[in-house]
């Protein structure tokens, strides 16, 4: 009997406190969670500092010239999110694109006086980004989209030099039509469609369509796959169709793991291209090289050493077209030490 009354009494004594939890002194009864606003204000920014000194007299200059590069450039955004259910998201961001090349001014020569209006930093303002974005969960997969004007580091593949360039990927900071992205497990892979010439009397109509795909068999190897098609067409003064095509499928082999460190890998790659000159009636070209890519870094600073054999990768470089213009860097994007 006494067990009986001492166990009613721990019982009362539990009950009461949980009771004094639950209508919380100050408060009362507990209010219940705020449900998520479907609309939401978005706000990024994304800073790029780039310092390159490039010296080349022991190649007798070869395929570039020596030079400097050193700027900064500035990409704020604003925009709203708008959440549809609890797996997809969409969102609009309107956006500019600063970018300041130090000691040289957007629109004037070396001699300009100082009043020329190209010295005003209203020029610094190079380009407007505006752009719709997708989120989707899809369980095992999950689906990134972009369309519209937006920046090129939101394309995530790792793509090698022969494809774009540093400065490349510097100066020409922002991608215009459509980018796809999905994770996986264990995988990636992303689809780009860049449209970068429109048809003009002496502009060529041309894009550029790429993309990157990798798969991860376990934390020491990795496979992928990377492309691109690029379409250089007419201006409306000349013709010469050129298409300008690749592939470098690549496997990876990370020790990341066994040392704790950022990056410490060997990629074996192989370049095949695919390129014609429809002008040329023996305009055919295929050309294709192997590489090998030691990369080290920690605390995000690193070094990178890149072995490649192979042909030219950019036969059509030095060609001209009907109007009198070099193909060069406007056809081949890449790096000119793939012209060896």
């Amino acid at each position: 009997m006494r067990l009986n009354i001492m166990a009613a009494a721990a019982l009362f004594v539990c009950v009461n406190a949980g009771a004094q939890d639950f209508f919380s002194w100050e408060f009362g009864m507990p209010e219940p969670a705020a449900k998520e606003s479907k609309v939401k204000f978005l706000y990024d920014a994304y800073f790029d500092y780039k310092l390159d000194n490039r010296e080349f007299d022991e190649g007798n200059e070869q395929f570039t010239e020596s030079m400097t590069l050193y700027g900064a450039r500035l990409t704020p955004s604003l925009g709203l999110q708008v959440k549809q259910n609890s797996n997809v998201k969409h969102k609009l961001m309107i956006g500019i694109d600063l970018m300041k090349e130090f000691g040289r001014h957007p629109s004037a020569v070396a001699n300009s006086p100082e009043c020329d209006r190209g010295l005003e930093n209203t020029r610094l303002f190079r380009e407007i980004t505006m752009y719709y974005g997708l989120d989707a969960d899809l369980g095992r997969w999950n689906i990134r989209g972009y369309a519209g004007v937006f920046p090129r580091h939101l394309a995530e593949g790792e793509y090698s030099q022969a494809f774009f360039s540093d400065s490349l990927k510097f100066y020409d900071n922002n991608l215009e039509g459509v980018l796809i992205k999905a994770y996986g497990p264990k995988t990636y892979a992303e689809f780009a469609f860049d449209w970068n010439g429109q048809y003009g009397p002496y502009r060529r109509e041309q894009f550029n369509a790429f993309g990157f795909g990798k798969y991860s068999f376990n934390d020491f190897v990795s496979a992928g796959l990377a492309f691109k098609y690029h379409h250089y067409a007419n201006a409306a003064e000349y013709g010469s169709v050129v298409d300008d095509a690749m592939v470098q499928p690549f496997v990876r082999f990370g020790f990341e793991k066994f040392c704790g460190w950022q990056d410490l890998s060997a990629t074996l790659s192989w370049y095949q291209t695919f390129q014609q000159d429809r002008r040329q009636a023996d305009g055919q070209n295929n050309p294709g090289g192997a590489e090998l890519t030691v990369s080290l870094r920690n605390w995000n600073v690193g070094i990178e050493n890149r072995l490649y054999y192979g042909k030219d990768l950019m036969p059509f470089y030095n060609y001209v077209d009907d109007g009198g213009f070099k193909y060069g860097n406007d056809l081949y994007g890449g790096s000119p030490f793939y012209r060896i």
